[in-house]
């Protein structure tokens, strides 16, 4: 199992997915309000807040995910090894929505001020 959190590919995809998503931060919670785009509102702030723990966990769900598939891959039917690497790349599925998630919240706070404006 430490082999999963040790291996090279499963670090740099980690690494990689967090800089993402501390770039996407950055965009929807500095940046937008910044350009007056968002309102910066007590609901913000809780977004904000939200986006913290989803998007630690969606690195380390990713950075599992690749590890899981680069070590399972070594052992097995073909069977088996297409379903460990359809499990691996479930949890890299689920890892990316919250990688994603500061992007769905600035989109949502812009749209409705568009909308709001209307």
């Amino acid at each position: 199992m430490t082999a999963l959190f040790t291996h090279k590919l499963a670090r740099k995809d980690f690494l990689t997915s967090l800089g993402i998503w501390m770039a996407l931060e950055m965009i929807s919670f500095v940046f937008l309000p910044a350009l007056g785009l968002v309102e910066p509102n007590s609901n913000l702030q809780s977004w904000f807040y939200a986006t913290f723990p989803l998007g630690i966990t969606g690195a380390l769900l990713i950075g599992f995910g690749s590890g899981f598939i680069a070590v399972s891959n070594r052992y097995g039917t073909r069977l088996v090894k297409a379903l460990k690497t359809l499990l691996g790349e479930i949890i890299s599925l689920i890892g990316i929505v919250g990688i994603a998630f500061p992007l769905l919240v600035g989109c949502m706070e812009l749209f409705a001020g568009i909308f709001k404006n209307l």
